[in-house]
């Protein structure tokens, strides 16, 4: 069963190996249709990347870091967004609060650039992805 008052944001972090790790935000307030497949996305980098330093929101890479030892060469600073649903009741009782959906889309609507330069994981000189980080080493328009 949905709850109508609460809304979860999920997202995961890739490695350049491709190891994967993922996360969720329950939020207060519901996202609205045009927030699911408008606003969100048209707030990404590409349309599903952002930089979740930047935004003020968990980061997950030490998710990983069971798998890798700690910090690797395979770090990359770029989170993906999976979706924006409304919350189970057994979400509702089992993850923290982190705010409210408004609070998540007034930090994205902040945001003109995406400056990987904010996340612990870039590297010196770009992090050599296939993003293109090599070649435009600290900002990203959305």
């Amino acid at each position: 069963m949905t709850n109508k008052q609460h809304s979860v944001f999920s997202y995961m972090y890739r490695d350049y190996a491709n190891f994967k790790t993922y996360n969720e935000l329950l939020l207060k307030g519901a996202f609205t249709e045009q927030d699911m497949k408008e606003k969100i996305p048209g707030f990404l980098w590409c349309g599903e990347y952002f930089i979740a330093e930047q935004l003020g929101i968990p980061p997950i890479h030490q998710g990983l870091w069971v798998l890798s030892g700690g910090k690797n060469q395979d770090d990359l600073p770029w989170h993906t967004f999976i979706e924006m649903r409304r919350a189970t009741e057994e979400e509702v009782q089992s993850l923290s609060c982190w705010g409210t959906t408004k609070d998540l889309i007034d930090r994205f609507s902040s945001i003109d650039i995406w400056d990987i330069s904010l996340s612990a994981y870039a590297q010196a000189g770009g992090c050599g992805c296939e993003f293109g980080c090599n070649f435009f080493p600290d900002y990203y328009e959305k």
